[in-house]
């Protein structure tokens, strides 16, 4: 099993190997037993585990299958490009609900939901179905 988890010490998200026992930071060089790590995210293959580290489109929508609003809230928000969450939050709700509004948008990114939707319309990525209600084009 791999997991995602940030360094006590040097604060830097990194991709360990659970079954490894103890790892060391590459950027600190401090040693931790792995157990004694907060996971942010784990899943048993490795790719998977790196994608979401680096915030590839090849991420599962849903790390948590009973909720996948979970799952696109952690993809949205470890998205480092702007183009990528509004790509990630277009085709996430337009999955999820079909059609979602700016309050939607303001879950994944709170106080920016207008923004956002104002420049995913700019970048036709998605169109106004109704009065206050989106679709991913």
């Amino acid at each position: 099993m791999f997991a995602i988890v940030t360094c006590p010490e040097c604060r830097n998200n990194r991709m360990i190997d659970l079954s490894s026992g103890n790892t060391s930071c590459p950027y600190c060089g401090k040693r931790f037993d792995t157990d004694r790590l907060q996971i942010k995210f784990k899943h048993p293959d490795q790719s998977v585990v790196r994608d979401v580290l680096f915030g590839s489109e090849a991420v599962p929508t849903s790390k948590d299958s009973d909720n996948p609003m979970k799952g696109l809230a952690y993809k949205v928000s470890h998205a480092s490009d702007p183009g990528m969450k509004m790509s990630y939050i277009a085709d996430g709700l337009s999955e999820i609900y079909g059609e979602f509004t700016v309050d939607m948008i303001d879950e994944l990114v709170p106080g920016k939901g207008e923004k956002y939707a104002e420049a995913m319309l700019e970048a036709c990525m998605i169109y106004e179905v109704g009065y206050g209600r989106f679709r991913k084009i």
